[in-house]
């Protein structure tokens, strides 16, 4: 009986070691695919080959190296982002150079370097490398050239800390890498006082004067302690009005996990484990209390939809639930033998395959792009690839410098590859002026737009306000709660310089989806027609109405979110 388990048990430590192999191979084919299409094909192949949020980040860490200002584009400084994905990216800018093509490659090699790490300490911490490697490619929206990335390596070196100073420094990091992972430190101590009952807060002495100078810089450079990026999503937000639609897509998330953990707490049952034997169930129960502590804030001071890069939370909890069920295989083989044992490892294992096989589509997709390429019909329309045939089009007709462009949603990686020879004004105030934020808050944006001699406002929509030959711009219009800050631009059709309609690829998995994209000469801007200043006050007034009319794809008809805004829009909780 004994050597069958010593067996069952070498044969297990073969396949993680294999395993740990394969993954490491698969990251670095994947790492070595994406770098091949950026060196080797135009940027319109893989414009979309990180998220277009990423762009933003990109544009400022030039401007960093280059002119000294945190900058997107003149003439707005800006504290839109995060800080440390930008202070690295602003490091390996003065290394590498900030041509387009260098901050491409040192953005995406950073992205994979902290693959690397992570993968790196889950195999010292936890003796398991695979894990790691696949689930980021099994969630591919924390690898999509945010700083989410960074969370991961950050959380497993604060959890592990082997005292308080280092915990201090590895929460700082983790504080810098998003603020809003303060959620880990303050669930970690959660979970310390009430399951553990220990105390011990020592690590704030280093988490709270790193706080307090990140404060203090914003506060001198901006006049805000936070990065305006996350104020302006709250303009206009009625307190936890988002709460319901916001909270609900957040705790989508976390169906998959707690059905896992699920059938992992049926198999200690049937196997009369105790629950206090699962190796990983501080990690889980910290990652979950972060989730619903980040659910509490982007559900009641957000009025903003939840991005995928903000699944952070969601992509720790599986990571550990997905180790637990690794842990469980080794112990159930080492168990005494039994028919049902292997069952129960057979249930596991097919839970492991469900969830990493997303890793092995996302590299095959990958390839296939890598090897469609080569085709010149292979660009497909996204708004990406619109946005790169825009600035050709710039080019090609060779406007003056400090020609003037505003746009809302969708603009990283047009303001990126335009450059900084031109003026840019982000209407969705991310990477706006605290000026901007201000203004919006006191439902004054238009004003400050009237003060900007804008050139050429260029618009993506799927719908618009139209009343005869006047077409209607909302700005901004990502907002679900926002019963202020939004506001109307009107154009006449003539004014349009640019048409350029697109049928979406990448958005296929809503079906075919039409937008509408028009760069407007701004100078020919015109009075909006009355009644259609109160379509526009009707939808701004409507929890989710501009973005719903925007973008219809969004909330459909008979959906369950659409359902849920009516019933409580019905019974007041909201508006």
């Amino acid at each position: 009986m004994n050597l069958i388990l010593n067996k069952n048990l070498l044969y297990f430590n073969k396949i993680i070691n294999i395993f740990d192999i394969f993954s490491v191979l698969i990251i670095i084919i994947f790492f070595s695919v994406g770098i091949y299409i950026i060196i080797s094909y135009d940027a319109l192949v893989w414009v979309d080959i990180i998220t277009d949020d990423a762009y933003y980040y990109l544009g400022i860490a030039r401007n960093m190296v280059e002119n000294g200002i945190s900058s997107f584009m003149p003439p707005f400084k800006t504290n839109g982002y995060q800080p440390l994905w930008l202070l690295l990216l602003t490091l390996t800018g003065f290394i590498f150079g900030t041509s387009d093509l260098s901050l491409v490659i040192q953005l995406y090699s950073l992205t994979f370097l902290f693959v690397a790490a992570f993968t790196y300490f889950s195999k010292i911490q936890y003796l398991i490398g695979f894990n790691s490697a696949l689930s980021f490619l099994a969630f591919s929206n924390i690898i999509c050239g945010m700083e989410s990335v960074l969370i991961p390596t950050f959380f497993i070196l604060f959890i592990n800390a082997l005292n308080w100073k280092l915990r201090g420094v590895f929460g700082s990091f983790l504080f810098l890498s998003r603020l809003d992972t303060l959620s880990i430190i303050v669930a970690r101590d959660i979970y310390y006082f009430f399951i553990k009952k220990q105390v011990d807060l020592r690590h704030y002495l280093v988490i709270i004067p790193m706080i307090a100078v990140y404060a203090a810089i914003n506060f001198y450079y901006f006049n805000i302690p936070v990065p305006v990026s996350g104020l302006s999503k709250s303009v206009g937000n009625h307190f936890a009005e988002n709460f319901f639609i916001g909270g609900y897509i957040y705790l989508k998330g976390l169906i998959y996990p707690a059905e896992v953990f699920l059938i992992i707490v049926v198999i200690l049952k049937l196997k009369k484990y105790k629950i206090n034997e699962l190796n990983f169930l501080s990690e889980i129960v910290i990652a979950t209390v972060a989730c619903f502590l980040c659910l509490l804030y982007y559900g009641t001071l957000s009025g903003w939809p939840i991005w995928a890069w903000y699944f952070w939370a969601t992509f720790l909890i599986n990571f550990f639930i997905t180790l637990e069920c690794i842990y469980l295989i080794k112990k159930l083989l080492n168990d005494n033998f039994s028919f049902f044992n292997y069952i129960y490892v057979g249930v596991l294992c097919l839970v492991i395959f469900f969830t990493l096989n997303p890793a092995i589509t996302s590299m095959l997709s990958r390839i296939n792009m890598a090897v469609s390429a080569a085709n010149a019909n292979s660009v497909e329309e996204t708004f990406g690839s619109k946005n790169l045939e825009l600035v050709n089009w710039i080019h090609k007709k060779q406007l003056p410098e400090n020609t003037y462009f505003a746009m809302g949603d969708r603009a990283g990686s047009f303001g990126f590859f335009l450059g900084n020879h031109y003026r840019f004004f982000h209407t969705e105030g991310l990477v706006s002026s605290t000026e901007y934020y201000k203004a919006m808050s006191t439902d004054k944006g238009l004003d400050f737009v009237d003060h900007l001699d804008i050139n050429y406002w260029i618009a993506d929509r799927e719908n618009y306000l139209v009343e005869n030959d006047i077409i209607g711009v909302i700005e901004p219009v990502q907002g679900q709660s926002a019963h202020i800050g939004p506001y109307m631009v009107c154009f006449p059709k003539n004014s349009i310089v640019l048409d350029q309609r697109y049928l979406d690829a990448s958005m296929s998995f809503h079906g075919n989806l039409y937008f509408q994209r028009y760069v407007f000469d701004a100078q020919q801007r015109t009075i909006c027609p009355d009644a259609m200043n109160q379509k526009f006050l009707e939808l701004k007034n409507r929890y989710g109405g501009v973005a719903a009319y925007s973008f219809p794809y969004s909330i459909k008809p008979n959906s369950f979110s659409y359902r849920a805004i009516e019933y409580f829009r019905s019974i007041g909780w909201i508006h």
